[in-house]
């Protein structure tokens, strides 16, 4: 009898141990205020910019992107990308890396960009500097977390002032992540609270490190 008992006390003690809690996912290391440079591609029906890695950049900066035109609007002078609409004004610099003039008017759907924008209080994005000609084919993402709506379940989505980017379970992490983050500087886009994400988006991808 006693033999049969300390038989099974092993099993008992060690069911009544609680498994542990599942690791969180490498994504929720990001902070409001963190730079980041996310790599991926559009989805045009989802509505967002989906990660295929994110690289934490050391200081906040305004967005930068680099893809293809989706839109002109000419009549204001705006184009979208990413599902961002970008004014350009009479400040707007515009670079040619073959060395052919560049102007607004010269914008047609799916030419690729490579554009550096503000973002003024109300949300509006404003472009500082467009570069065409030879640029690399991957898409790209530059700027400063702005807003998060994690839960911890992927897929979860954070922002770019108002730029969506979606991150899912492939989704890779570089850099020195864990860091104390600078404040926003004044006049950028407030933080919001974290809100849950739009579950029904059960996208996957398949990591690739692109330049």
């Amino acid at each position: 009898m006693r033999k049969m008992l300390f038989s099974v006390l092993p099993f008992l003690l060690f069911s009544s141990v609680p498994a542990s809690a599942s690791p969180k996912p490498e994504y929720m290391k990001l902070k409001i205020g963190d730079a980041v440079e996310v790599d991926g591609e559009w989805d045009k029906k989802a509505g967002v910019f989906v990660a295929d890695d994110i690289e934490k950049l050391p200081d906040p900066r305004r967005p930068k992107l680099r893809g293809a035109i989706v839109k002109i609007l000419t009549p204001e002078k705006s184009f979208v990308l990413f599902g961002v609409k970008i004014k350009v004004d009479d400040k707007t610099e515009f670079m040619d890396n073959g060395g052919q003039a560049v102007r607004f008017e010269n914008f047609k759907a799916k030419m690729r960009v490579e554009v550096t924008s503000r973002v003024d209080e109300f949300g509006n994005w404003i472009a500082r500097k467009i570069e065409t000609g030879k640029l690399k084919p991957s898409d790209k993402i530059k700027g400063t977390v702005t807003r998060l709506a994690f839960d911890g379940t992927p897929p979860d989505t954070f922002e770019i002032s108002g730029l969506k980017i979606l991150v899912v379970e492939g989704t890779d992490l570089f850099g020195p992540w864990g860091t104390e983050t600078p404040a926003l500087t004044p006049g950028s886009q407030q933080s919001a609270a974290a809100v849950s994400p739009i579950m029904e988006l059960r996208l996957t991808k398949t990591s690739t490190r692109r330049d």
